[in-house]
């Protein structure tokens, strides 16, 4: 199986949470352990194995997106 994680947008819809500089993904809730993309992707290792998790993102959150994975 494939996961698809999409993880891209600014999130306006969370604003002020969710930012241009800080969006809707990246954002640590209090009772999640990590950032909503890392408990996504914690979820999709459950259903695939790492090198079946495909990961959409605005090019601008690449890098930030490759530091969450760590």
């Amino acid at each position: 199986m494939i996961s698809i994680i999409l993880a891209g947008g600014e999130g306006r819809r969370l604003w002020p949470f969710s930012t241009a500089d800080n969006p809707k993904q990246f954002i640590k809730f209090a009772h999640f352990k990590g950032s909503l993309f890392q408990e996504a992707y914690k979820r999709a290792l459950q259903l695939s194995e790492p090198d079946n998790i495909r990961i959409v993102t605005n090019e601008k959150y690449i890098s930030r997106t490759m530091k969450e994975l760590d």
